[in-house]
């Protein structure tokens, strides 16, 4: 298994991110909030009834009307020693989407070290929204919304990370570090954002639903996702998709076939510290 944390390391940051969660579903229930485990965190919790052994990071997710309720209310509830990143507030942030960290903590991979972002030990908190009940509006909301979340890494990124199966990567990277001088010119990560969202603003609202800011990664009805159902996950019972056979399916495939263990991959970071000042990545 390709795995590049030191021995007990990824546990220690699973815990770390399971206590994030726990913390973040708080605040939901405090405002009457609705979320669920997503992505690889969904899965985990289907197959695992945890994390996914290698995982190194928790995906969870809300209506997009209750993510905007959270990122208004995060910063004055989390308590002590948690905040919240949101893009357009927090200085060098490049995604579009929130992320809840633990302070004093440090977890920064090549790109944020890049785009000069300090980023603590975090959970991702993304959004879902319908789209356009016509198929081709809504297949042109999934374009231009992607678009404008590339535009965000482009902005502060020279060199984002370019998917290894795609042709001639070596061109592609020339191509971001010339777009990247072009959308800082072009662009602020305000513009950025208020296009993102115009995006969703001129659908209906009356389709299938998706994750606003990965829209390529599939397209969900109504009773998929809703209302929620409960699962273990460790020590934790988070909600999960209504539906999550379907919701994983849709993702991944054959979800409850694990991939070989060559392929269960995490992404390291260059510096892992966890409050003490030791990155322990270099141990």
């Amino acid at each position: 298994m390709a795995n590049a944390y030191p021995q007990g390391a990824l546990e220690r940051l699973q815990a770390e991110q399971t206590e994030i969660m726990r913390i973040v579903s708080l605040v939901c229930k405090e405002f009457d909030l609705t979320w669920w485990a997503d992505s690889g965190t969904c899965l985990g919790a289907v197959r695992h009834k945890g994390f996914i052994p290698w995982d190194d990071d928790v995906d969870i997710a809300m209506p997009l009307e209750d993510y905007r309720v959270f990122c208004q209310v995060a910063p004055q509830v989390l308590p002590e020693g948690y905040g919240i990143y949101l893009h357009g507030v927090t200085e060098n942030y490049p995604p579009l989407f929130a992320k809840v960290y633990k302070k004093g903590t440090r977890f920064i991979g090549k790109q944020m070290q890049e785009a000069g972002f300090d980023e603590g030990i975090f959970i991702d908190v993304f959004a879902y929204a319908q789209l356009d009940s016509d198929p081709r509006r809504a297949a042109r909301q999934v374009r231009e919304s992607t678009f404008w979340q590339r535009m965000s890494y482009l902005y502060h990124l020279a060199h984002p990370k370019i998917p290894a199966h795609l042709p001639m990567k070596a061109m592609l990277g020339g191509f971001t570090a010339a777009a990247h001088a072009f959308v800082n010119r072009a662009y602020t990560p305000e513009s950025i954002e208020r296009r993102f969202y115009d995006v969703f603003e001129r659908g209906d609202g009356r389709g299938k639903w998706t994750n606003v800011f990965y829209a390529t990664w599939g397209t969900y009805e109504t009773g998929v996702l809703l209302p929620t159902l409960t699962a273990p996950f460790g020590q934790l019972t988070v909600p999960i998709p209504h539906d999550a056979h379907a919701f994983l399916t849709i993702l991944y495939g054959d979800y409850m076939q694990e991939p070989p263990e060559s392929e269960r991959c995490t992404n390291p970071p260059v510096i892992l510290d966890f409050g003490d000042g030791i990155n322990v990545m270099e141990q």
